[in-house]
Order: structure tokens, then C-alpha cells, then sequence
């Protein structure tokens, strides 16, 4: 089963967002992150797991639109963690994760 969902969704605060599992383990992914408010900066890391409590950082995204794509070690789940934000007009922060 291919897994595909929304881990942060229009948020405006830092922190991991959602997560989401798959029934057998995955080992590529790809993470795409939008913007409202024309942020200044921010970033945007793709965590995996297997146990779902030890969550591993993958360096992620800080440009919205661009879709980022990695071959990870084997995992059940992933989210986005927004590490930072700063600037523009009541700025939020979306990111869709994929993995087959």
C-alpha cells in the first residue's frame, strides 16, 4: 500500500506535524511543502520512524512548491516537522508527505 497524506496542514507555529503510517515498510518518500503569507524563511525536516516513538531527521525543505525526494532506510512512519518560521503577513505552512 502506498501511503500519501497531510502531516502539517495551514500551520503557524513550529513542531512536528502528523503523523502518518503504513501497514509494511517503505524505503522512498517524497515531501512537498506550500506557504501563504510570503514567509521570510523556514524549514521544513522529514522525520521517519519505525517504532513510532524515535523519530529520525532527513533534511527537508525550505522553498515552497519543490518537491523533495529521498531513499530512506526502511520505516512505518513519517511526518513533517516544522523547525522554523519567521516573516511575512500571518505566514502558514502546509507539507504533503508520499511513500511507496
Amino acid at each position: 500500500m502506498a501511503l500519501y497524506g497531510i502531516s502539517l496542514n495551514a500551520v503557524t507555529a513550529t513542531g512536528p506535524g502528523v503523523a502518518i503510517y503504513v501497514d509494511a515498510p517503505k524505503r522512498y518518500t517524497s515531501l512537498q511543502v506550500s506557504a501563504t503569507g510570503s514567509p521570510d524563511a523556514f524549514s521544513v525536516n522529514l522525520e521517519y520512524t519505525l517504532d513510532g516513538i524515535q523519530w529520525n531527521a532527513f533534511s527537508g525543505s525550505g522553498t515552497p512548491g519543490t518537491i523533495v525526494e529521498r531513499n530512506l532506510p526502511a520505516f512505518l512512519g513519517l511526518r513533517a516537522n516544522l523547525i522554523s518560521l519567521s516573516g511575512g503577513t500571518s505566514p502558514t505552512i502546509t507539507a504533503w508527505i508520499a511513500a511507496a
